[in-house]
């Protein structure tokens, strides 16, 4: 529904990443022009909120991405190199 591809973060890959959690959801592709893409989400973003609800694991963004309905609006708190920024846009 997002638009996006993700899986979990291992303990190497947040060393990599430099990101202090492996709590969230990396994001490893973003279909272009799915609303993720132009709410400005890129592969390497971890997922940490979704629509203020904390994300803990890739398998919970995509439980909770499924019981969202065309037409929401949709806020994403992402961790960024070390940034913290928020996204939104709406599913088309």
């Amino acid at each position: 529904r997002l638009g996006v591809t993700v899986t979990e973060i291992t303990p190497d890959v947040a060393r990599q990443l430099g990101v202090s959690s492996t709590d969230g959801a990396l994001v490893t592709e973003v279909v272009p022009g799915s609303p993720a893409d132009e709410g400005g989400v890129r592969p390497g973003d971890v997922i940490r909120e979704l629509n203020r609800n904390p994300v803990k694991t890739a398998g919970e963004l995509g439980s909770a991405a499924r019981n969202l309905k065309r037409g929401s609006s949709v806020m994403l708190k992402i961790e960024r190199q070390g940034r913290t920024r928020f996204v939104a846009f709406e599913l088309s």
